[in-house]
């Protein structure tokens, strides 16, 4: 009898035992890993109506578990184009639809367990019309316009091309732009900017050329070029509330007996900021900083006052502030002119350079600038200053006494609206 219980015992004690150990077992399985580090790129992110992108992805899987990628598009609203159906895996062509606006690509990866997904806006562009034979308006519409052309579109003598405030033009061709012999006026308003910019790769520029050549841009955004924009061989450009920044060589040119007037912009991030040869230009209350040469580079081979700066800042160049060559006599007067680059390779840069051979009639006018925190003194300032006293082939002095112990008040952003009483600051950052 005490035997049987003992058995029973036992017996009662077995299913126990067999749940611990499978207990035991689910609690030691590894959990999967979804797919992670994913990155999504796509060659360009505006296209033509009807144009093709190429995309991308990339993830990892740290279970080394095999990847499947699978695609989505959706627009706004309307049509959201279509994936090339023979087009699988991580890179794939999209093609555009018929109807401009935006539409988000979504690309999923899954590992046959867990999914991870990495989205891209892209923007579907209405055409640019061109050439521009008749005066035409660009209005705004809403959409993003696009220039395809292989080659800048050409504004025939005598047509006005206007451009609407709040329109957006994005240039998707290395050598395109605009190369104008008309006029083009491009109004924007503060909360309504014109924008010209680029795609996936540089354009050329805005190019003014000829005496019938005029351009009016007022709160406008001019960036991405090679060029950024130029007035050559008399023509009249008219900059008022600007931002011309990250184009590659120049950002404004002035060239050939062209007239030129840019008040109260911005420009920054560019190779030269503002390049100017035999010309007529009036710059004021202007910021021109961040440069990968120098801010301002003159050239003129008559000694008169063509070129005045007044009321601007001019700083933090990877070369000199302002550099003058053969006879640039321009009337530098209240800027703030400091933070050239650093000494490099046994060379330093200035806050202004005459260039050897430089040969004005007469001394540099540049009285009453700031020339930096802690140049508030003769030696201190001259040491700054590039002219006569440094070399024998520098033909003329820039006169900086008396100068300014402080930054100069600045006179407003725009010709109708001053801000008045306003200490100069980095007031777009």
């Amino acid at each position: 009898m005490k035997a049987n219980r003992l058995f029973l015992l036992a017996l009662s004690l077995f299913p126990v035992s067999v749940f611990s150990f499978v207990g035991c077992a689910s609690e030691g399985k590894i959990a999967n890993a979804a797919p992670s580090e994913l990155t999504l790129t796509a060659d360009k992110l505006f296209v033509v109506t009807g144009g093709t992108i190429r995309l991308l992805g990339h993830a990892t899987d740290t279970d080394g578990d095999s990847l499947t990628y699978s695609w989505k598009a959706s627009g706004a609203s309307g049509p959201a184009g279509s994936f090339d159906p023979s087009a699988t895996g991580a890179a794939v062509s999209w093609i555009a639809p018929g109807q401009a606006g935006p539409v988000t690509i979504t690309m999923t990866v899954t590992d046959e367990i867990e999914k991870a997904s990495k989205k891209q806006d892209v923007t579907v562009c209405v055409r640019f019309p061109s050439p521009v034979r008749e005066s035409k308006t660009i209005a705004n519409t809403g959409y993003v316009y696009i220039i395809t052309d292989a080659l800048p579109v050409r504004i025939v003598e005598g047509i006005t091309l206007t451009i609407a405030p709040g329109v957006t033009i994005v240039v998707d061709s290395e050598y395109g732009g605009f190369e104008a012999f008309g006029r083009i006026v491009a109004e924007g308003k503060p909360n309504q900017m014109i924008r010209i910019t680029n795609n996936a790769v540089p354009w050329e520029k805005i190019d003014m050329s000829g005496d019938n050549a005029e351009a009016i841009f007022k709160h406008a955004e001019i960036s991405g070029a090679l060029g950024g924009i130029q007035a050559d061989e008399q023509a009249t450009l008219t900059l008022d509330s600007c931002t011309i920044y990250s184009n590659i060589d120049c950002g404004i040119s002035v060239l050939n007996s062209s007239v030129a007037t840019i008040h109260s912009c911005k420009v920054w991030d560019n190779g030269t900021g503002i390049y100017v040869v035999n010309s007529t230009v009036d710059i004021r209350e202007s910021s021109i900083r961040y440069t990968t040469a120098n801010g301002i580079e003159l050239s003129s081979s008559q000694s008169t006052v063509q070129v005045v700066i007044e009321d601007c800042e001019i700083a933090n160049h990877n070369l000199d502030c302002i550099v003058l060559k053969e006879k640039a006599f321009p009337s530098i007067h209240h800027n703030s002119i400091y933070s050239s680059g650093e000494i490099q390779d046994g060379g330093k840069y200035y806050a202004i350079r005459l260039e050897g051979g430089y040969s004005a009639a007469d001394s540099v006018e540049a009285e009453s600038n700031f020339w930096g925190i802690g140049n508030n003194t003769e030696a201190k300032i001259g040491s700054v200053i590039f002219d006569q006293n440094d070399s024998p082939a520098v033909g003329a002095y820039v006169r900086f006494s008396p100068w300014l112990e402080n930054r100069p008040i600045q006179q407003g952003l725009t010709s109708e609206g001053r801000a008045r009483g306003r200490a100069w600051e980095r007031l777009w950052r």
